[in-house]
């Protein structure tokens, strides 16, 4: 399953069905579910035939009388326009979810279910205005509400948990996303993990920076890929989502020109070039001729771990920006990955 993409829709799902998106459906069933409440109230009274089950029968007749005064705001037309918007959306997202096995894909029939059961009733209210219709109305809007609710409430929690763990990146801190997509095994999260690492680590010691005070903070490790958000100095988070792109697209052109798998240029100016460390250093403000030895063999380690960390990946996600070969060449730089790579040169 891809764990980010699953977010991402988890994500875009809550502010689909948040209020300020689907304002008139929640005025709506907020207008028409208090009488469940009502019914619910003492249920028994109604059946009675003296004075209390008059009572009851005129607090809910006269409550109906005022709900059906009230929705004349509400233009059926807008509501039903609203309605489909939110059920193609609800479609679009279901169909993302049961391709990953999501057990989120039953909420989201649950609420399709219940708000074709809404606009039917209410169909069929704006005929009559009657109170049986009425009735009917109210507790499929309790239904939609509840379901809405409940989707509503797991979501926020998953959000949430996810989104305490980004605190870190906070002041002078900024935060990089990694999505890997061709991480199969245990070997491979270790090398990968320990190739991002170092090259975190090299860039950080050009800028002079203590590792300690701007560590790596892993979030996520899943079967199949990796996402890994960094927490880390501006500059060299900055830095190492430049090396990452313009790594990620050598790789990656390269495949897409000779058909072969590519490592990065073993000559340490062609790298340099090619990744621009010493460029960005002296932009900003690093006086590169006073550290050459220390570029170079950054720049000579960095080569060797980008290798390791994004030679093998036909799709790659850098900050939600995703790069990939194409699904006409996957299959072949697939098989290619899967065998044995040769180690990085050491010339330079």
């Amino acid at each position: 399953m891809n764990r980010k993409k699953l977010y991402k829709n988890l994500e875009d799902l809550n502010v689909l069905l948040s209020e300020e998106s689907i304002p008139l459906i929640y005025k709506a069933v907020r207008l028409f579910a208090p009488i469940v409440n009502e019914l619910k109230s003492n249920p028994n009274d109604l059946l009675v035939e003296g004075g209390n089950g008059q009572k009851k029968r005129q607090q809910v007749n006269n409550q109906i009388n005022q709900i059906i005064n009230q929705e004349k705001s509400i233009k059926f037309r807008n509501l039903i326009i609203e309605s489909s918007r939110l059920e193609d959306g609800l479609q679009s997202t279901q169909s993302f979810m049961q391709k990953e096995n999501s057990f989120y894909s039953e909420f989201l029939g649950d609420i399709e279910q219940n708000l074709e059961s809404f606009l039917t009733y209410y169909e069929k209210h704006t005929r009559s205005y009657s109170v049986p219709s009425c009735l009917s109305l109210s507790v499929a809007a309790s239904e939609l509400y509840s379901s809405l609710q409940a989707t509503r409430g797991i979501l926020g929690g998953v959000i949430a948990y996810d989104s305490s763990k980004e605190e870190l990146v906070e002041n002078d801190l900024v935060s990089l996303d990694l999505y890997l997509s061709n991480v199969s095994t245990l070997s491979a999260f270790s090398q990968k993990l320990d190739a991002l690492s170092e090259i975190y680590s090299e860039l950080i010691k050009l800028y002079g920076v203590s590792e300690s005070d701007f560590p790596i903070v892993i979030e996520r490790l899943e079967n199949g890929s990796l996402w890994v958000k960094i927490a880390g100095h501006t500059l060299t988070a900055t830095l190492l989502t430049s090396v990452l792109t313009t790594a990620t697209l050598h790789y990656q052109e390269q495949f897409t020109v000779t058909g072969q798998l590519n490592q990065l240029p073993t000559s340490v100016k062609v790298a340099d070039d090619l990744l621009k460390l010493s460029k960005s250093l002296e932009e900003s403000g690093i006086d590169t001729s006073e550290i050459k030895e220390n570029v170079e063999s950054a720049t000579r380690k960095i080569s060797k771990k980008l290798d390791i960390l994004l030679g093998d990946q036909p799709s790659v996600e850098i900050n939600d920006i995703e790069h990939n070969v194409g699904d006409s060449v996957v299959n072949k730089f697939l098989e290619q990955a899967s065998n044995p790579r040769l180690e990085h040169d050491e010339g330079s």
